[in-house]
């Protein structure tokens, strides 16, 4: 009984947790692998819409190292699935984000992260 207690307590306190359950991104972005020696390929998926305008795939670092791919997007008639293949030019870890902008200037991001171990330099 006091565990259902706490985990009511836990759910009230934190509402959006709720309102996210079962709602769907509309932009989702898979990198594969997640750790690598140089170069991944991604996968985004946008959800349709009238007033989406841009994509951008963003890779960089926080020391300063970053990259940029970009898709003109077609509203309604624009693809679902966008791939991309990355290579890295630095070790470490690197934030990948895809981010859509619409025609009011608003975005929508998604974000995740690969670890670079070592560089291949043959």
């Amino acid at each position: 009984m006091r565990r259902i207690i706490i985990l009511l307590l836990l759910l009230l306190a934190h509402p959006p947790f709720l309102a996210r359950v079962g709602a769907q991104s509309p932009v989702t972005i898979q990198v594969n692998p997640r750790m690598t020696t140089q170069t991944v390929n991604v996968k985004i998926r946008v959800e349709p819409h009238a007033h989406n305008r841009h994509l951008w795939l963003i890779w960089y670092q926080f020391e300063g190292f970053e990259s940029k791919k970009y898709w003109q997007l077609e509203g309604e008639k624009a693809l679902k699935f966008y791939d991309a293949r990355i290579t890295f030019d630095e070790g470490g870890t690197w934030q990948v984000k895809a981010k859509v902008i619409k025609n009011d200037e608003s975005s929508v991001i998604a974000l995740t992260s690969v670890i670079v171990t070592r560089l291949d330099r043959n």
